[in-house]
């Protein structure tokens, strides 16, 4: 068995870029009602790594808090919400240009 090696990339850090040494990253979306300020440019980048080989695969988090539907955390929509749905991931891998939503 093989270890994958990885890094969790947010706002805390500078986005990633062809430095990265890895083949496999995590990217944080938001925090509750706060969109990550780098999220777009990460997620950019590592949709264009996956096509070309550069990485295998990259998954999206984000941090569930109380009172915040994090699925509609985005520009433009109410984030308060009183109902909640289980957290959830998507997998994006070289082999397949869908996501595979894991619960």
């Amino acid at each position: 068995m093989t270890d994958t090696l990885w890094s969790d990339i947010s706002e805390f850090q500078t986005d990633v870029n062809n430095a990265y040494p890895y083949h496999f990253l995590a990217l944080r979306s938001h925090d509750g009602g706060h969109n990550d300020l780098h999220f777009m440019a990460n997620v950019t980048w590592a949709n264009n790594s996956v096509k070309s080989g550069r990485l295998w695969g990259y998954i999206v988090y984000y941090f569930y808090r109380p009172g915040f539907d994090g699925a509609a955390s985005s520009p433009g929509r109410s984030t308060a919400s009183s109902t909640h749905s289980p957290p959830t991931s998507a997998v994006r891998s070289a082999s397949s240009d869908t996501a595979t939503s894991v619960t």
